[in-house]
């Protein structure tokens, strides 16, 4: 693996609306590969902010379509990025009860 910076020279390919979150589907060479191959990139967003995400590196088709087409990694990708999100809600959800009980506190003195 090359401790480089390479670029982030990503190349969205498809959107759909999964589970409520909008899902981003996008690619880009993956450039330690020693092979012609590219890395997915799954997002479940939500208003434009993105919640969770999944990565897969090595893919090697033809085309990204033909990735996303083929019952497997692209699916489960999916399903990945959106239980990230929702883990990501739950957690800021948590984090702004505990700052809504703060403000409370302060309002109280």
């Amino acid at each position: 693996m090359s401790n480089f910076n390479w670029p982030d020279y990503w190349s969205e390919n498809h959107r759909e609306i999964v589970g409520g979150f909008d899902i981003v589907f996008s690619t880009r060479p993956d450039w330690d590969s020693n092979r012609h191959a590219f890395i997915a990139r799954v997002e479940a967003t939500l208003d434009g902010h993105t919640l969770g995400y999944s990565y897969l590196g090595g893919c090697q088709y033809d085309t990204a379509q033909q990735f996303r087409e083929t019952p497997g990694y692209y699916d489960d990708m999916v399903k990945e990025a959106i239980a990230d999100a929702k883990d990501t809600c739950r957690r800021l959800i948590d984090q702004m009860l505990r700052l809504v009980d703060r403000m409370e506190n302060i309002d109280n003195d």
